[in-house]
């Protein structure tokens, strides 16, 4: 593998894009919708255990003891846990609001409003979303997998997200590079690229290109053809192939037939 496995959260931006002063009322809100709305939770020495590694990530911005008086002080009415196809997360509380988190492709787009930093709501404007957008584009350029979260004051309707939620934030959580990785990445591996090619087609090894959203796709095809395939190897061509084959099937086989 390419990296450590565990993430850690590493910024947290408000719906201008501004990073979020945990001294805020906004941040009051974000602390309860990654403790409540979360299958990690801290086992009674306090350390985080369950959910996947973005669940476990994001709730360590807490701690154990803030994450106990939360959860004493809100009784559930509902949820709806994280998958892949609907790509977010939805705790309802009895006589309160609800809370979701999940990819900001599929959060962003369905928010109509706001919280600002003094806790009150104001319209999400097509400037803020393009604000936003762009730095989602900056965080997953520099390997950081970003999460949005919202809130809103309908009850949860399984599979259906609602028109007008409020946005809280984005976080953002980076995986370490394994020392593996760094290896593969340093300038003595990449003079192999040719050699590491032609094992990969030899072998029948196929390599996809998958991740969360389409910039993070795009990005990990140049990483890796800047390690496959150095510049005496007309990476030009190859490059156009890896974004072609991306358009056409969502992922990238690097033994493509057309290599040959």
């Amino acid at each position: 593998t390419l990296t450590t496995g565990i993430m850690s959260p590493k910024v947290i931006i408000d719906g201008y894009g501004n990073e979020i002063d945990k001294n805020t009322r906004i941040w009051e809100r974000i602390q309860k919708n990654i403790t409540v709305n979360n299958s990690a939770t801290f086992d009674g020495d306090g350390n985080i255990t369950g959910g996947n590694s973005i669940d476990r990530a994001v709730l360590s911005l807490v701690t154990a003891k803030e994450a106990s008086n939360i959860i004493k002080n809100s009784v559930q009415a509902d949820k709806q846990v994280f998958n892949s196809t609907n790509k977010y997360s939805a705790y309802a509380e009895i006589d309160g609001l609800t809370y979701y988190k999940g990819a900001p492709e599929r959060i962003i787009e369905k928010c109509e409003y706001l919280m600002n930093s003094d806790g009150l709501i104001e319209k999400f404007t097509e400037e803020n979303r393009k604000t936003l957008e762009n730095k989602i584009k900056e965080f997953t350029m520099n390997s950081i997998r970003c999460i949005a979260l919202a809130v809103d004051e309908n009850p949860i309707v399984e599979n259906e997200l609602p028109n007008s939620m409020t946005l809280l934030g984005i976080i953002g959580v980076a995986d370490k590079a394994s020392s593996a990785a760094e290896m593969i990445i340093s300038n003595e591996w990449v003079t192999l690229g040719d050699d590491v090619w032609w094992w990969c087609h030899n072998s029948n090894i196929v390599i996809h290109i998958t991740a969360s959203n389409i910039y993070n796709r795009i990005f990990k095809i140049i990483a890796f053809s800047k390690v496959m395939y150095p510049i005496n190897c007309n990476i030009v061509f190859r490059i156009a192939i890896f974004v072609y084959s991306y358009i056409v099937n969502n992922s990238f086989c690097f033994c493509c037939p057309c290599f040959c």
